[in-house]
């Protein structure tokens, strides 16, 4: 949510972490700064990480009140912390990103502005972005990738 105000966020953004100590603060933080002049919150689901990420995260909201810290007792694995987070956001939008940053906040708003968008089709519920670009991923997770999708299709 912005800083001072503690109505309903419109946005609720939802970001799965394991093991992600050292990026999650600076991640919380591009959030913040793409998203600036919007009511939002941050929900940072934290997948039983054995490094100082719940840690990291509990201290930035010090810093960062717009910022949810949720913890599972056991790792349950990517999906489930995303629908942890989805379960638990109190925006009318839910947007999620991956923790460890493949996914840049800058584009939060290009997303946004294509579903909120006047002259959007009226039933238009969700708009994705292209994970492709510019991703960093090793030849075997790109294989995987496909293959999961295909299987899924």
């Amino acid at each position: 949510m912005s800083q001072s105000s503690p109505e309903t966020p419109q946005i609720s953004v939802v970001v799965p972490a394991y093991n992600e100590a050292g990026n999650v603060v600076p991640l919380a933080r591009e959030i913040v700064d793409a998203l600036a002049g919007r009511t939002f919150e941050i929900l940072f689901v934290d997948d039983c990480s054995s490094d100082a990420t719940r840690q990291e995260l509990i201290d930035a909201k010090a810093e960062l009140p717009m910022l949810r810290v949720i913890s599972h007792r056991v790792n349950s694995g990517q999906s489930r912390s995303v629908r942890t987070g989805v379960m638990n956001a109190r925006g009318a939008i839910i947007c999620t990103l991956d923790g460890d940053g493949q996914n840049p906040p800058q584009d939060l708003p290009i997303v946004l502005d294509g579903l909120t968008r006047a002259d959007a089709p009226e039933d238009l519920a969700l708009v994705g972005g292209d994970r492709t670009a510019n991703r960093q991923d090793s030849a075997w997770k790109k294989f995987a990738s496909r293959a999961g999708n295909g299987l899924r299709k």
